[in-house]
């Protein structure tokens, strides 16, 4: 009873610190000044404050937010001096079992790596990774350091001194070179370290890692140098967020419709923006869906969410490590928030938009109360959302669920929503643009994709360049690539070439970018958590030296294979020349399963993994109860015998369908071998359910039958499994 008689104190006075750095302006004028730093430290904080932080707990180093209720006041400008003494601080006060959140969003870059510790690793590339605060200045030579930079291992150690108190430190990183220390009408969180008179990288080095916290498992990346060296053994669990890996940029962009109390200007149309770091955007999201329970509930939902905005080739793709399966803070047991509604002229205004997830097509459930045994009133789609809140209009609400004078409805999230909206960045040149604009002008028989031109330089799913009279398709977050024996090449046509090549290279990619989102969505959404089918992906990889001393080998299986490393759905793990992806299915149920499996490569390439599958309708069948598992091998090279492969993003989708009827289904009109050869396209078939989710996406042939992962109603063949895997295949020269 001693014992218990201790230890009950010591877990009531467990606390929730927090130190929010925001770094939008810096004193040295060759460090671009950000946007989106001010906006994701004002709603990060309103998260904290509405789920067990309290606001004295919470310590915000920014400069220029609105005066507002419901906006931080700032404890000091984000100096190096207060972000050092901000951690400082944390470790006087924290203590066994308290939770301390750190979170940077502003830039980062590399310099040259100081003598490193007694026993320590060099840093990969022989560079450190930094943060730059607001007083960042230029290299000093002499000192060896950017003045006023905040080195990894310094924010390494920092962080083992507060987890030498028990105490579990969460830290999220939103800026360029993170990895882990890390940001187009997007704009970059990276600083070109030369602009600051940093000596670069000799030619051929290895590229830098993040910063180095302790590794917990061989994940990209790398781990904040320092970090744990002589970590006790009561020393707390760390978990760490970057926003980007090593050799892909951070970046932020603008949203439109913006919550009150941001910090909003007006965009291209004059409708009013706010900006975010991208990666917290996607982070502030997945935590006010209220749906994750533990830190890796919280990564894949992100990932997922990045997945679904459409990013193809090189999505900026988020790094996790650490104790990944600690609970959540703050979260709920059931999984359940709800959002208060008010009445607004003709229109129901939730209080809740984007950011917590209510997007275009939602479904959402109304209630006559916030608490879990409130009476349920009906359910509506939602038409569109802004960032913070989302409009019904009443005359769409279920009969007697429209909110009168002092009535009270509230809004749950039911199954998120799937908008089919691609939007494709017009080149610069007036001709030009207007025969790019006649070319995508709909054809009567052609396929309804809702492909949408903006301006050149406007955020898109796809940028147009014209160059060399060549006009060149380059996804979101990638960049142009023209030399044909290069890593990550870009697609082009001849800018000459006829119109419908143009037409069906984008539809190709809206195509693509479609199956992801439809993919993206329903991994997250109700058949998620089916315990029928058991879907999983492993990794073999090469260790051998001397295999791995060749970049251009012949693939045969390993000589030194790995232990297996399981990849999580959703979540983007590096590949490498001739490393083995094993997929494994089983089916636990009384129906047999109907299994669609497609590859997807980043220049909208969607086919199956084994040829002789399209005989089959481009569908394997695996029994009920089968006795043993379906086993796919596939091995991802970046040489083959014409050359460079096509680095960056592949993904694994799995479409588990329960067999409805004696007919399986076909999903052979899936399959485009590439962009420039999409044309074969055929629209929706006017079913409902997953078919008319398909049918809308562009990617349905008629007389497809499948379950509905979305509708409760469709349920008749039980709901389809869905996973998404993203292997990012990277160039010889980024592999460590």
């Amino acid at each position: 009873m001693l014992a218990l008689g201790l230890l009950v104190p010591q877990l009531a006075a467990a606390r929730n610190l927090a130190l929010l750095v925001g770094v939008a302006d810096y004193d040295e004028p060759k460090i671009r000044a950000l946007s989106g730093p001010r906006n994701d430290v004002i709603q990060l904080w309103r998260h904290l404050s509405r789920h067990g932080f309290d606001a004295a707990d919470i310590t915000v180093l920014a400069e220029g937010l609105p005066q507002a209720s419901d906006v931080p006041r700032p404890e000091a400008a984000p100096t190096r001096a207060a972000i050092m003494d901000g951690l400082a601080r944390l470790a006087e006060r924290a203590g066994p079992g308290d939770m301390v959140l750190f979170h940077f969003s502003g830039h980062g870059t590399t310099q040259p790596e100081a003598a490193p510790a007694d026993g320590a690793l060099p840093e990969a590339g022989g560079r450190d990774q930094v943060l730059l605060p607001k007083d960042a200045g230029l290299y000093d030579a002499a000192a060896r350091t950017i003045r006023n930079a905040i080195i990894d291992n310094e924010l390494g150690a920092a962080l083992d001194r507060i987890r030498a108190k028990g105490t579990t430190v969460f830290v999220v990183v939103d800026a360029c070179h993170a990895g882990t220390v890390t940001r187009s009408a997007d704009v970059t969180r990276g600083v070109d370290a030369a602009a600051l008179g940093t000596p670069q990288m000799a030619a051929g080095a290895a590229i830098p890692g993040p910063p180095r916290l302790p590794a917990r498992a061989p994940q990209r990346g790398g781990t904040l140098r320092g970090a744990g060296a002589q970590a006790p053994a009561e020393t707390g669990a760390l978990v760490a967020f970057y926003a980007v890996d090593s050799w892909t940029p951070a970046i932020e962009r603008a949203y439109p419709a913006p919550a009150a109390g941001l910090v909003a200007k007006p965009g291209a149309d004059g409708a009013a923006q706010a900006t975010f770091g991208v990666f917290s955007w996607h982070l502030l999201r997945a935590l006010d869906s209220g749906r994750a329970a533990s830190f890796r509930d919280l990564a894949r939902m992100i990932s997922l969410d990045m997945a679904a905005a459409a990013q193809l080739a090189h999505a900026p793709l988020p790094v996790f490590e650490g104790d990944l399966d600690r609970g959540l803070p703050g979260a709920t047991t059931n999984g359940i928030r709800r959002f208060a509604t008010r009445r607004e002229g003709e229109d129901l205004v939730i209080e809740a938009g984007a950011l917590q997830g209510f997007d275009e097509g939602a479904e959402i459930a109304l209630f006559d109360g916030p608490l879990i045994d409130a009476r349920p009133l009906g359910r509506v789609r939602l038409p569109g959302a802004g960032t913070g809140e989302s409009r019904v209009p009443l005359v769409d609400l279920p009969p007697g669920s429209a909110a009168g004078p002092g009535g009270s409805l509230w809004a749950q999230m039911e199954r998120p929503g799937v908008a089919f909206r691609f939007r494709v960045a017009n080149v610069a040149p007036p001709e030009a643009a207007q025969a790019v604009a006649r070319a995508l002008e709909p054809r009567e028989g052609t396929p309804a994709i809702n492909v949408e031109l903006v301006a050149s330089g406007q955020p898109a799913d796809l940028n147009l360049h014209l160059v060399d009279g060549r006009l060149w398709l380059v996804p979101a977050g990638g960049r142009l690539v023209q030399d044909p024996q290069a890593y990550g090449r870009s697609f082009s046509i001849p800018a000459d070439a006829e119109p419908a090549r143009l037409r069906n290279a984008v539809w190709g990619f809206a195509r693509a970018a479609n199956l992801v989102r439809l993919a993206s969505v329903a991994d997250m959404g109700p058949g998620a958590a089916s315990g029928d089918v058991e879907i999983s992906l492993e990794l073999i990889r090469e260790t051998d030296p001397a295999q791995l001393a060749d970049p251009r080998r012949s693939c045969v299986p390993a000589a030194r294979p790995s232990a297996p490393v399981s990849v999580d759905s959703g979540v983007a793990a590096p590949l490498a020349h001739c490393d083995t992806a094993r997929l494994t299915i089983a089916n636990r149920s009384e129906r047999d399963m109907d299994l669609g499996i497609f590859l997807l490569d980043p220049l909208a390439g969607i086919d199956v993994p084994v040829r002789g599958w399209r005989q089959n309708g481009c569908i394997v069948t695996l029994p009920a109860r089968a006795s043993g598992p379906l086993v796919v091998r596939t091995t991802l090279t970046t040489w083959g015998k014409d050359g460079p492969s096509q680095t960056g993003l592949h993904r694994i989708l799995v479409f588990a369908l329960p067999r409805a009827g004696g007919i399986p289904p076909s999903l052979c009109h899936l399959i485009q071998r590439d962009v420039a050869a999409a044309g074969a396209l055929r629209g929706g078939s006017g079913q409902r359910g997953f078919l008319d989710l398909l049918g809308r996406a562009a990617l349905v042939a008629p007389g497809l039958r499948a379950a509905n992962p979305f509708e409760a109603e469709d349920s008749a063949a039980g709901s389809v499994v869905v996973r998404q895997f993203s292997l990012d295949l990277l160039p010889p020269e980024a592999r460590r």
